[in-house]
């Protein structure tokens, strides 16, 4: 199936552990894409400056390029993108040619179990320089883009695996503020790449308020724990009482110079990772969901009984009973773990970009809307922009969003924008 950027429906699966409330947290993201969703998904920062669709730039496509889950922009200007079914990676030169389409299922070189993400390490160590990708069944890096490769089919294939008693297999935490999901955390500064884990014990719910994140050096693959986010962070029983499975979301980014930030839900502002005690900077105020339990109801009933098979569920009549039971007891805390924002990004120029999460509208709820903060402001100009519907974005570079465009017959295209 090609990209749906309105209505990004999860695959079927069982119920998590936790019941009916676990499984209605995880698809609350699905309800996102209903045309009459609940009030308040509207960004609150004033007019936004909004990009036109006739501004995007279309660079090339491949017959490869079904469900795209990630894109990253080398240092020579090619484009890469990873793609949910093999070929896995597909390269662009910068005027659209295909260049490569690499990556088939196993074991071997450039062989692969499950590829999620990509980093980009520009190091002093040519040993790891390019671009690689994070394979969650292998739980490994894998080089796919050497910088110094005049062609793609030179590539080696670089393995470095992830120790297994330091980040457990499939405990990485997704890269999304939204929804929790399968692909992972990462991003890369330097010849490093970043990733978080909810650390022993932790719950995957309530894991992304205890994560870890840690520094992994693609030279030698061994993982430094840099920052605990619980740290940093107020009780969350003080703040959200009663609230045990779930919490919203706090977001960081790590900038290409190596700094690094936080988004802090509780207080609603962000602040440095290196120096947390340091300014705090505030935010355009949060929005608060609105929900009643009809409502809610009406858009999560269908969603759970097209995802789980009718022999592990109840009758639809009963399960609307258990769902109103669970939610009902539940239906405030809703409005204050939902989460503000979707993702957070730094731009090379060291502008952190936040993207809203709506209900309404968007790729599986995140929005077309994002916030620009310049930090090295001390009272930085906070401006709205809004993308084109339908662009999905997964890079930001000096004057550039980078991401994914459909046309009339949800064929997607490698695209990008300029930034204003």
């Amino acid at each position: 199936m090609p990209n749906r950027p309105r209505c990004a429906t999860p695959r079927p699966r069982t119920p998590p552990p936790g019941g009916l409330f676990a499984l209605t947290l995880l698809l609350l993201g699905s309800a996102a894409c209903s045309a009459d969703a609940p009030s308040g998904s509207e960004p609150g920062a004033g007019d936004a400056h909004v990009l036109s669709s006739d501004a995007l730039n279309l660079v090339g496509t491949s017959e490869a390029l079904t469900l795209v889950r990630d894109l990253e922009v080398a240092s020579d200007g090619t484009i890469w993108v990873l793609d949910e079914h093999p070929p896995f990676f597909v390269g662009f030169e910068p005027d659209g040619q295909v260049i490569a389409e690499l990556g088939r299922r196993g074991e071997g070189p450039m062989e692969f179990g499950h590829p999620v993400s990509l980093v980009t390490a520009d190091g002093a160590d040519p040993g790891t320089g390019g671009i690689w990708a994070f394979d969650r069944l292998r739980h490994a890096f894998v080089r796919v883009h050497e910088p110094d490769a005049p062609l793609a089919s030179e590539v080696e294939g670089t393995s470095i695996s992830l120790p297994r008693d330091v980040v457990r297999p499939g405990s990485l935490l997704s890269g999304t503020g939204g929804i929790p999901g399968m692909y992972p955390w990462m991003t890369a500064s330097g010849g490093s790449a970043f990733a978080a884990h909810p650390g022993e014990g932790s719950p995957r719910g309530t894991g992304y308020w205890m994560a870890r994140v840690v520094e992994i050096p693609l030279e030698t693959g061994e993982p430094v724990e840099r920052w605990r986010i619980d740290e940093l962070l107020p009780d969350p029983e003080e703040q959200y009482p009663g609230v045990t499975e779930f919490l919203p979301f706090p977001l960081w980014a790590i900038c290409p110079d190596g700094e690094a930030w936080m988004y802090d839900p509780v207080r609603h502002d962000i602040r440095s990772l290196r120096t947390p005690e340091g300014m705090a900077h505030s935010l355009p105020p949060a929005r608060r969901v609105t929900f009643t339990l009809d409502r809610l109801t009406d858009l999560l009933l269908p969603t759970i009984v097209a995802q789980v098979p009718s022999s592990e569920r109840p009758p639809d009549e009963v399960l609307r009973e258990q769902l109103a039971g669970e939610v009902g007891q539940m239906i405030d805390q809703f409005a204050d773990v939902f989460p503000e924002y979707y993702q957070m990004h730094c731009a090379p120029d060291g502008s952190l970009w936040l993207q809203h999460f709506d209900w309404e509208d968007g790729f599986g709820g995140a929005g077309w809307s994002w916030e620009r903060v310049r930090v090295e402001d001390d009272d930085p100009a906070i401006e709205t922009i809004r993308f084109p519907e339908g662009f999905q974005i997964f890079r930001i570079t000096a004057d550039r969003a980078w991401g994914i465009a459909l046309d009339e017959l949800d064929i997607p295209s490698v695209a990008w924008i300029a930034l204003p």
